[in-house]
């Protein structure tokens, strides 16, 4: 039995759909990973600096604080918007019923 034109459609954006949520779902693995990583190093490098730091080495500290924090805030900034690419995703997988296809 061969698919109407509109199931064939709907086959190949359901497909698009998977492939395209599997992505984002390995990009936003990737990110959380990359941010829990800064996070460790900002404890790290916190901790240091609360164990007494003092001159070149605070300064290098503070400045490194700096560029984490940063970091940091980018990869939340990508983490949110990779989450709401994916809910916009499902909810299109949804609305097109690919659940049933």
């Amino acid at each position: 039995m061969s698919l109407s034109p509109h199931d064939f459609n709907l086959r190949n954006h359901c497909r698009s759909l998977r492939t395209e949520m599997a992505g984002v779902r390995s990009d936003l693995s990737r990110l959380e990973t990359e941010r829990s990583d800064l996070r460790q190093e900002w404890e790290r490098i916190t901790s240091e600096r609360h164990d007494g730091a003092t001159g070149d080495r605070l300064e290098a500290i503070k400045a490194e604080q700096g560029r984490l924090r940063g970091r940091i805030n980018v990869s939340e900034t990508l983490i949110r918007q990779a989450n709401e690419r994916l809910k916009a995703l499902t909810n299109d997988w949804d609305i097109s019923g690919c659940n049933r296809a």
